[in-house]
């Protein structure tokens, strides 16, 4: 933008004492159009992995949020009667130790 402008005194002046003023109702117009495009462009052009932003936020959503975070690994042993655990507890699929006595 500096570069059509004569000198940076002439862009200093135009940013500071132009005659471009606005009234308290124009700048709440031009606050709330802002307000609204800003989001609605962001929408339009964010994009991650081919995924446009409402489905990457859904996605994030879901994965911290409305899943389990810790998913333990369980398994029902069939053979369990045929080895001779059957009715022993198992931590994470492996057989829980036990106590000597």
């Amino acid at each position: 933008m500096i570069k059509y402008w004569q000198s940076m005194h002439d862009y200093k002046y135009f940013l500071t004492e132009s005659k471009i003023h606005f009234g308290s109702s124009e700048r709440n117009r031009l606050h709330t159009e802002l307000g609204i495009m800003l989001p609605a462009f962001l929408l339009a052009m964010y994009e991650k992995d081919g995924l446009p932003l409402e489905k990457v936020v859904k996605n994030i959503i879901r994965a911290k949020y409305l899943r389990p975070g810790v998913r333990p690994y369980k398994t029902g042993n069939i053979y369990a009667p045929f080895t001779g655990q059957a009715g022993k507890e198992t931590v994470n699929g492996k057989p829980k130790k036990q106590k000597k006595e």
